[in-house]
């Protein structure tokens, strides 16, 4: 919340016009045009561009694709979102050192069908633990019928009874989890009665898309609307943003007037659609190794990923190569070389770059 609020100041601060509470209905690829839906009024806009970041439902995307939108695709994965107070984790020498700044990692637990992932938020006395607690879609723990779609309301004993066989560290952070408030879209959503605030989600991503944008160069689909992926490369928003920063250099007025809007959108997903497919293919092998169940191939697992943090690169590098040639799985996140190329790359400077070519 705190970075779309930044967000959102900042388009004010622009002059943008944001509207709350509109529904889009319809999607005009030829003038383009977009048709939206409040209360019982609809109104239609026009424009140069129409950008669809309306996420992994996307219905710009439909628009744009008909049938040949692949739809989400859904795994069997779920996953709670859940917070625990700075003061509560302080106030256990159990916890604590977990909310040490000295000490800021991410932090992962590995359980048989079952993973903790989480990392503190925000700072001073605003301070949160931000767990990601991922599950199986099915098991003993469900109180309830499953319905179509997620998120839904779950309780915080719901949440616990999944990782009773977790570390005692595990289970005296989940002991602190507190209640959210709980948004009424998703209980109208959902016909389910209100818990403690936290939601769960069920992991889903995209296949590859035959294209982002419309024959045309005036419609575009970026972000999980184009590419959405599991977050197992913990890079789901952080590609969606690089898409922005990307896009916004390409339609710089001097840009536009010089090439115009067609061949801009054209090199835009040319720049971007490769790298995000391998993002999506890299997060979607590292699910299984994830959440292997009991047995050899976990145990071989754990045994080679004490060398995820091994300084010799080519160590790491070969413990990761050896996990994938046994057959056991891929665990990308955390390889040294694969996350250099994940997260130290510079979309604004290759842009740039694009942008010179085009023009020599």
């Amino acid at each position: 919340m705190d970075y779309l609020k930044v967000l959102f100041e900042e388009a004010v601060r622009r002059g943008t016009s944001i509207k709350l509470d509109h529904r889009v209905i319809g999607v005009d690829l030829n003038m383009p045009a977009v048709t939206v839906q409040t209360n019982d009024l609809t109104r239609t806009y026009e424009a140069d561009l129409i950008i669809g970041a309306d996420g992994v439902r996307s219905h710009t995307r439909t628009a744009l694709l008909g049938e040949a939108d692949p739809g989400l695709r859904p795994s069997s994965i779920c996953a709670y979102r859940a917070l625990v107070p700075q003061s509560a984790m302080n106030a256990h020498e159990q916890r604590k050192p977990f909310m040490d700044p000295a000490n800021a990692n991410v932090d992962v637990w590995l359980g048989s069908g079952h993973l903790v992932l989480a990392y503190p938020v925000r700072s001073g006395l605003d301070a949160q633990y931000n767990l990601v607690l991922v599950h199986p879609e099915k098991d003993d723990h469900t109180e309830h019928d499953l319905p179509p779609r997620f998120p839904r309301p779950a309780s915080i004993s719901e949440v616990s009874a999944h990782y009773v066989d977790f570390c005692a560290e595990v289970k005296s952070i989940l002991s602190q989890v507190v209640g959210e408030d709980e948004s009424d879209y998703w209980i109208e959503q959902t016909a389910l009665a209100r818990k403690d605030g936290i939601l769960e989600w069920k992991l889903s991503d995209l296949d590859e898309l035959p294209t982002w944008s419309s024959f045309n160069g005036r419609v575009i689909v970026i972000g999980d609307a184009s590419h959405a992926q599991r977050p197992y490369m913990s890079a789901g928003a952080s590609t969606a943003v690089e898409d922005a920063v990307a896009l916004g250099e390409f339609l710089k007025a001097d840009n536009i007037a010089q090439y115009g809007l067609k061949k801009l959108i054209d090199a835009f997903v040319a720049l971007r659609k490769p790298r995000t497919s391998k993002l999506q293919r890299l997060s979607a092998a590292d699910s299984a190794c994830w959440s292997l169940d009991r047995g050899l191939a976990q145990a071989r697992r754990d045994a080679l990923l004490v060398h995820l943090g091994d300084e010799d690169r080519q160590e790491c590098a070969r413990a990761m190569a050896q996990l994938k040639d046994e057959g056991i799985g891929e665990f990308n996140f955390g390889h040294a070389d694969v996350m250099d190329w994940a997260w130290g790359y510079d979309v604004a400077k290759e842009a740039k770059e694009v942008i010179e070519r085009m023009a020599s």
